[in-house]
């Protein structure tokens, strides 16, 4: 496969939140409230897994959706918008979309 998307199939989004470390615990708890409230009921909405850094000046998000338009859309919905401020407040992120190319699990 070459560097070009499929753009077909599911992607996984990895969102790197960088902030003081202070607000690294609020940054967590914001986004588990997310998912909770919001995520969790959009279509197209598979998984996610919250990881904080152990210099605690990061918090990042793996998610996988079924699709890149599903994703897409679930970010244009207010209730979506409205929640994410709340982080932005406080952090601020950054995303990409990614395709899996390869797994393994180790023994």
């Amino acid at each position: 496969m070459d560097h070009e998307s499929s753009g077909k199939g599911p992607v996984t989004v990895i969102n790197v939140f960088r902030l003081e470390s202070r607000q690294q615990a609020e940054v967590v708890k914001g986004i588990e409230q997310l998912c909770q409230r919001v995520m969790n009921k959009q279509d197209g909405f598979v998984a996610a897994a919250v990881y904080r850094s152990l210099d605690g000046r990061r918090v990042t998000v793996q998610s996988q959706w079924k699709g890149r338009g599903l994703f897409e859309a679930a970010f244009r919905r207010p209730e979506v918008v409205n929640e994410m401020r709340r982080l932005l407040s406080v952090a601020q992120p950054e995303w990409h979309l990614y395709e899996l190319v390869y797994s393994t699990l180790g023994k």
